[in-house]
């Protein structure tokens, strides 16, 4: 008897266990879902970049030898052609003054190889000669302290054109009493004088380029962005001095992975932030694509060239920066979760709530931003897609849903 009772008391408790497991079972699981709606949606590409100037240049030394005077300071506006610094010149000069002496010298032998003509007109045309050449070298003299005043803003530009002027005068009234003189004169051995002061007159020339060289100046207008020379130090001929540019208009280089260059196009909106001043944001294009695909640490990227306003100068080139360039946007589209759309048998789609129960429906999806995704066939607004659950979903499973 107690046997039996046992075996009862057992099978009551299996039974009782067996309807607990089926009541439970009998309750649908729970999905979250989301409804369909509209909705504007922007697809991006998020990057990163480096800023250069737009139009830059670089300042390079024609002369070599030690700086004595730095005249502008690094993010100073310049000029093109303005004067940034100036290597010592002593040499230079004295090398212009042998060559201008040599140039007389050569001039006098000229006149010594003519002959004929009249003896007195000729005396007068000489002393008329001497006199202009003085008068002309006294001219070019005083240029030149102008020219070093005017660098060291000691004297103003008006007065170095005036007394330039006075040089142009003064070299035409020589060169108008040399040809009377010279039309006076006999062939004798002209051609040979002529051919030593056209030789002399060369060598002038480029001793007074090799001054002006120790001079660099800028090669474009713009903003002196890069410029750390001091006084005292040696510079090599063609040596890098900085760089120079237009900081009004800056061209981002922006690195996009290789499969997303496919969404890029010239044309397309870029937007730019900088981490040294959050909450600031510069605007611009895509100017120019990638010619070729590059490695980037780890990454292969194309280069792609945009091209922003920076008005107010305060975007600085060599910035590493973040770039977003908006590929492609829908306004009052049928929007959904990006996590709603699966891949079931080859094709992208959704569990769609029917009733109580699922349904698979295929869609075909458009644009995608980090979260969402448009559906431009398959649904209607304000049906109500499954998101992402931890268990197996089919057809005509009985849900209970939950919204966020």
């Amino acid at each position: 008897m107690r046997l039996i009772r046992w075996f009862l008391i057992a099978a009551l408790v299996l039974a009782g266990g067996i309807a607990i497991y089926q009541l439970l079972g009998a309750s649908p699981p729970e999905v979250p879902f989301a409804k369909v709606q509209r909705g504007d949606l922007a697809s991006t590409v998020v990057t990163n970049g480096q800023v250069e100037p737009l139009d830059g240049a670089e300042v390079r030394s024609a002369a070599g030898g030690r700086v004595v005077q730095v005249l502008v300071s690094q993010g100073q506006q310049v000029n093109s052609g303005a004067p940034l610094l100036r290597v010592d010149d002593a040499e230079a000069q004295t090398a212009l003054r042998d060559a201008q002496s040599a140039l007389l010298a050569a001039e006098a032998r000229l006149l010594e190889a003519i002959a004929g003509g009249n003896p007195l007109h000729r005396k007068e045309l000489e002393g008329s000669l001497g006199e202009a050449k003085l008068t002309l070298q006294q001219a070019q003299d005083e240029a030149a302290k102008l020219r070093r005043l005017v660098e060291a803003k000691a004297a103003t530009a008006r007065e170095l054109e005036l007394e330039e002027r006075r040089v142009a005068v003064a070299q035409e009234r020589v060169n108008s009493v040399s040809a009377q003189l010279e039309a006076l004169l006999s062939d004798a051995d002209r051609e040979d004088a002529r051919a030593a002061v056209a030789a002399a007159r060369a060598r002038a020339e480029a001793a007074n380029r090799r001054v002006s060289e120790t001079v660099a100046r800028s090669p474009a207008t713009g903003t002196l962005y890069e410029f750390p020379m001091k006084a005292g130090a040696w510079l090599q001929p063609g040596e890098f001095l900085g760089r120079v540019g237009d900081l009004q208009i800056l061209r981002i280089l922006v690195y996009v992975d290789e499969p997303e260059l496919g969404r890029i196009r010239e044309g397309l909106a870029v937007s730019i932030r900088w981490d040294a001043l959050p909450g600031v944001t510069w605007k611009g294009l895509v100017d120019r694509l990638p010619t070729r695909i590059q490695t980037f640490g780890t990454r292969q990227v194309g280069e792609v060239v945009c091209r922003i306003q920076n008005p107010d100068g305060n975007l600085l080139p060599g910035a590493n920066v973040n770039a977003e360039i908006l590929s492609a946007q829908a306004t009052g589209a049928l929007v959904v979760p990006k996590q709603a759309i699966r891949r079931r048998l080859g094709e992208e789609g959704v569990w769609k709530l029917e009733g109580t129960a699922l349904r698979w429906q295929p869609v075909r999806v458009g644009i995608t931003s980090v979260t969402q995704a448009e559906v431009q066939e398959g649904l209607q607004e304000s049906e109500s897609v499954a998101l992402l659950v931890d268990r197996e979903l089919r057809d005509g499973l009985k849900v209970q849903p939950t919204y966020p």
